[in-house]
C-alpha cells in the first residue's frame, strides 16, 4: 500500500471512528429530550382530561364537542388539542420502546420514529463526548471498521494495476 492509500486509509477510519462514536451521546441526548417534552406534555393532557371530566366528559367526547362547536376558536383549539394528545402518545410510546430496548441499539429503535422537531433541537444543543461505556465503545469500533472500509473503497482507483505475466510478455 502506498503512502496516500493509507493516509486515506486512516484518515477514513479515524473521522468514522469519532463519528460513529458520537451516536450513543446523541442518542442520550435525544431521550433526555423525549424525556422533557413526554413529562411537559402529560401535564397538558391530565390538565384537558380533569376538564372534559369536570364536564362530565371522556376525552374522545370532549374533543368531539370541541371539533364540532360553533365558535372557529374552540374548533380550532379542538384540532390542536388532538394533535398535542397523538404527540405526547407517539412520544411515550417512543420513550418505552428505548427504555426497553439494549443501549447498544437504541440508535436504531430511535431512528425509526423521529420526531423532526426535537431530533433539531438535539442537533442545535448537541456537544460531542467521549464513548465510555460499553455501547459507545462499540460503535466507535464500527466506525472505524466503516471508515476504514470506506477509506479502502475510495483508494480502489488508486492503487497500481499489477500486470500479469502474459502482459509483460506482450510488452517485451
Amino acid at each position: 500500500m502506498g503512502r496516500v492509500t493509507k493516509s486515506v486509509i486512516t484518515t477514513g477510519a479515524v473521522v468514522g471512528a469519532v463519528a460513529f462514536a458520537q451516536t450513543p451521546e446523541f442518542t442520550q441526548q435525544y431521550v433526555q429530550r423525549i424525556g422533557g417534552a413526554v413529562d411537559e406534555l402529560t401535564r397538558v393532557v391530565e390538565d384537558f382530561d380533569r376538564d372534559a371530566a369536570g364536564s362530565n366528559l371522556e376525552r374522545r367526547q370532549a374533543l368531539g364537542r370541541m371539533t364540532t362547536a360553533d365558535s372557529e376558536l374552540v374548533r380550532s383549539r379542538g384540532r390542536s388539542m388532538s394533535r398535542t394528545i397523538a404527540r405526547y402518545e407517539r412520544l411515550k410510546a417512543q420513550q418505552s420502546i428505548v427504555r426497553d430496548s439494549v443501549p447498544l441499539l437504541r440508535p436504531i429503535m430511535l431512528a425509526q420514529e423521529l420526531d423532526m422537531n426535537l431530533l433539531r433541537a438535539t442537533w442545535d444543543d448537541f456537544r460531542p463526548a467521549i464513548p465510555v461505556t460499553q455501547d459507545g465503545i462499540i460503535w466507535l469500533g464500527g466506525g472505524v471498521l466503516f471508515g476504514w472500509l470506506t477509506g479502502l473503497v475510495f483508494t480502489r482507483p488508486l492503487k497500481r494495476r499489477k500486470k500479469t505475466p502474459v502482459e509483460e510478455g506482450a510488452n517485451a
